[in-house]
């Protein structure tokens, strides 16, 4: 009997594009997309709100932001894990508007947005580990 050959496991991060005709996962909102997408969204408005406050003149996301609740992008399951995985990991995430001869010329609002409030979430954990630790006064 003839074994099938495995195929090598992909992450959700390996269908950001369109695959092939029988390939993969064509990336579209889904029920679960648009699950995932809403916590994003939820992250990154805090991110935002400090931003406005330090930074009040640079520019806001864009309409099609995989960040921001309700877009396209931000109900794809795959586009909504690239982008959080970018996040968190610090890798750039760049916006797709104002391409430059197939280069992208700024970052994604809503990356910087959600690094943002990853960096406020971190300082309030490490504080919460301090005030659990008794080594700070009341």
């Amino acid at each position: 009997m003839k074994r099938k050959k495995r195929r090598k496991a992909k992450l959700p991060w390996d269908y950001s594009t369109q695959p092939a005709a029988g390939e993969g996962v064509p990336n579209v909102p889904t029920p679960e997309g648009r699950a995932l997408g809403k916590e994003l969204a939820r992250l990154t408005e805090l991110g935002f709100a400090k931003m406005k406050r330090d930074f009040p003149s640079a520019p806001g996301p864009c309409a099609e932001c995989a960040f921001v609740a309700g877009t396209i992008p931000n109900g794809c399951a795959e586009t909504v894990a690239d982008a959080l995985k970018c996040a968190v990991e610090g890798h750039p995430f760049y916006c797709h508007k104002g391409m430059k001869n197939g280069e992208p010329q700024r970052l994604c609002a809503g990356w910087c947005a959600a690094t943002e409030a990853l960096e406020v979430m971190d300082s309030v954990k490490a504080i919460e580990k301090t005030l659990a630790g008794g080594r700070m006064l009341p």
